[in-house]
């Protein structure tokens, strides 16, 4: 399992990317429900390093694998420890720089819910880093 203390991203600077369908922009706002697991997502929200791909890059491998997105946004390491979260290493074989940001240990999803107003805020700030 990646959410392991030998997994834990160090790089408090590095840029963890996040593809964003487009329900989740609103007239070229990012909603905050892109920076919070969905239901089905246990607790762990998909993103990918920025340290080892591009948004750019990043956003063309999850088009291509048949995710529909609108753009990538993102958040550093030090946002997401700031909001609570911290991020983990989860390569994946089609993905070497796929990683986790865990919300689990801030409790309940009503408090998911506050830790991603608090990323997408962030992300808003920072604006949409792909398509540039």
């Amino acid at each position: 399992m990646p959410v392991a203390p030998e997994h834990r991203l160090t790089d408090e600077a590095e840029t963890l990317l996040r593809q964003v369908h487009p329900a989740f922009v609103v007239e070229g706002r990012v909603a905050s429900a892109a920076f919070r697991p969905s239901s089905q997502d246990e607790g762990e929200l998909s993103v990918d390093r920025g340290a080892l791909t591009s948004a750019a890059d990043a956003l063309a491998r999850y088009v291509a694998a048949g995710g529909k997105a609108v753009g990538t946004w993102g958040v550093t390491l030090a946002e997401c420890r700031s909001a609570g979260v911290d991020g983990y290493a989860d390569p994946l074989p089609a993905n070497d720089a796929h990683a986790l940001v865990d919300f689990r240990p801030t409790g309940s999803k009503s408090r998911w819910a506050k830790v991603g107003d608090k990323l997408a805020a962030h992300a808003r700030a920072r604006g949409r880093l792909a398509p540039s």
